[in-house]
């Protein structure tokens, strides 16, 4: 394991840290948290064999630029069909890479989805609040959210694994044609708005 940081160089609105989440709470007023699109999420650890449990950095279409000034971290990204740019190259958002000292990786709203997800081979030094790393908006419980200006460090494991694509699966693809079926409330609907939907 080596030492690895980096800059948030920018961070868009709702970009935070989550893991699976805190289950058995609800009880108590405590919402589960977690990924907004949990599977995702679970590819990208599961595309560097860490634990399923392991944190994530979810990413809204706000974007989000970090700079690696120490080290470098190999990282999986998946989820949408956002644009990903490392050093001047493109590239779509389901990959594995590394990024190392001086290099930067900027992520920004591409064609299709909501949310992506950067999983880091490297064990962080976040905050947990109910046995957990998933940021609760509300009052930033958890790992929290990413600001402009933070610094991300923590130890990074050797052999991350290698740059590679990675399948983006049909239910993440964008969709052309969304099914609908009318539900108990389309009596309230006039006829025309029901065709036209």
């Amino acid at each position: 394991m080596t030492d690895f940081s980096m800059v948030v160089e920018f961070a868009g609105p709702q970009v935070s840290f989550q893991d699976p989440g805190r289950a058995g709470f609800m009880r108590f007023g405590v919402p589960a948290s977690g990924p907004m699109d949990r599977r995702s999420a679970a590819i990208a650890v599961a595309a560097l064999g860490l634990a399923p449990d392991h944190p994530v950095v979810e990413v809204s279409r706000g974007g989000l630029r970090l700079v690696c000034d120490r080290g470098s971290v190999t990282y999986a990204i998946a989820g949408g069909g956002f644009i990903v740019e490392t050093e001047g190259q493109k590239r779509s958002s389901w990959h594995v890479a590394t990024l190392s000292a001086g290099q930067t990786l900027t992520v920004r709203p591409g064609p299709w989805g909501s949310w992506t997800y950067i999983a880091l081979a490297a064990d962080l030094p976040l905050d947990h609040w109910l046995n957990s790393a998933a940021t609760l908006g509300n009052g930033n419980f958890g790992g929290g959210s990413l600001k402009t200006g933070q610094v991300i460090s923590g130890r990074a494991f050797s052999g991350g694994g290698q740059g590679r694509a990675l399948a983006c699966p049909v239910w993440a693809r964008q969709r052309h044609v969304l099914r609908c079926v009318l539900g108990p409330q389309d009596r309230f609907f006039a006829p025309d708005v029901v065709a036209t939907f």
